[in-house]
């Protein structure tokens, strides 16, 4: 079902009589709300999806094509700047 541009893809549970729910089709860093109504249970909930732009604060540029050798990363990135590991180079 689409309503005001989302897609919502439900997938029951019949085991446990769980409600598994996906939302699809939504935008980087933006507020949503969800109204889920059954019978007569109600549920509200505010949320807001991730943003997809992240602070790259060092970059590991692979060789390009197919490799058999194992590629070990002994940096880890900080919430400041993540360690990206690409093949191709990104730029601002």
């Amino acid at each position: 079902m689409n309503v005001a541009g989302c897609w919502f893809v439900v997938c029951f549970i019949n085991l446990n009589l769980n409600l598994n729910l996906n939302l699809v089709g939504l935008l980087p860093d933006k507020n949503y709300q969800v109204k889920l109504t059954t019978g007569e249970a109600k549920a509200d909930l505010s949320f807001k999806t991730r943003n997809d732009q992240f602070p790259i604060g060092k970059m590991t540029i692979l060789p390009g094509g197919e490799s058999d050798k194992t590629i070990v990363i002994t940096e880890a990135g900080t919430p400041q700047g993540y360690h990206l590991v690409t093949r191709i180079r990104i730029t601002a």
